[in-house]
């Protein structure tokens, strides 16, 4: 199994025991309210897990799930779409009480592992209009607005101008991976 090292946990594919974790964070209102709704059936998530390995494996999709290393599970991410030269991103979801940059952090290597592992160029994202935080976190790695509705913002974010932004944003936060 993948999994990317980092000081404070680690990343790793996500898998079928993942499911109830995974259910008890989007099922939640308050931490999913930005993000498309799914089922809150564990069984419907294993299922789902199976379809997205095999996903996985066509190296389409990566579906990553932070983790302790006393194997408290804090969170996903996910980049799917993997096209010759772009990936989205998405899924990115959190529990409450953990340290604040653990999100940022997270995202940042599952970044870095699309742009460097998988050599992608491009990174396209869709943010709700009214998750202001996040939408502020995004602005700090200068993204281009490509589209917008009535709902969300659409964005692309080129390689170079991300790996010039990572760099003052790991700064900001005091922390180098």
């Amino acid at each position: 199994m993948m999994e990317l090292h980092l000081a404070d946990f680690k990343l790793q594919l996500v898998s079928e025991a993942d499911a109830e974790f995974i259910v008890e964070l989007r099922s939640n209102q308050n931490l999913a309210k930005h993000l498309h709704q799914t089922s809150s059936n564990v069984g419907t998530q294993r299922e789902w897990i199976k379809r997205y390995k095999e996903r996985e494996a066509l190296g389409t999709e990566f579906y990553f799930i932070s983790v302790k290393y006393n194997g408290e599970k804090l969170g996903l991410n996910r980049i799917y779409n993997i096209k010759p030269d772009s990936f989205e991103l998405g899924s990115w979801i959190f529990k409450k009480g953990i340290e604040e940059v653990i999100p940022i952090l997270s995202d940042i290597a599952v970044r870095d592992f699309a742009y460097n592992k998988l050599g992608l160029q491009k990174c396209f994202f869709d943010v709700r209009k009214n998750n202001k935080s996040v939408i502020r976190y995004h602005h700090l790695f200068e993204p281009k607005v490509i589209d917008e509705d009535d709902m969300n913002y659409y964005f692309e974010l080129d390689y170079s101008t991300y790996n010039i932004n990572r760099q003052k944003i790991l700064k900001l936060i005091d922390y180098g991976l």
